[in-house]
């Protein structure tokens, strides 16, 4: 699983870990534990940024969508 976050606002996207993605989204969220533990896609935001992950074959949570998928 690859993780990506851009700040509002921006165009640039940044590829980061999946520690930066947590971080970003602690306090934010609930149930980052499940997502992060059991290495669900999602698509979620912050006052600041947006987050996403892109699986091995290149699926990415469609943009506009905010949560996780079913997996």
């Amino acid at each position: 699983m690859r993780y990506f976050k851009r700040f509002k606002g921006e165009d640039e996207v940044m590829e980061i870990t999946k520690e930066q993605a947590r971080n970003t989204l602690d306090g934010y969220w609930n149930g980052l534990d499940e997502i992060f533990e059991n290495d669900k896609s999602f698509r979620l935001y912050t006052p600041y940024s947006e987050v996403w992950t892109m699986t091995e074959d290149g699926a990415v949570t469609m943009a506009g969508f905010y949560g996780t998928s079913g997996n």
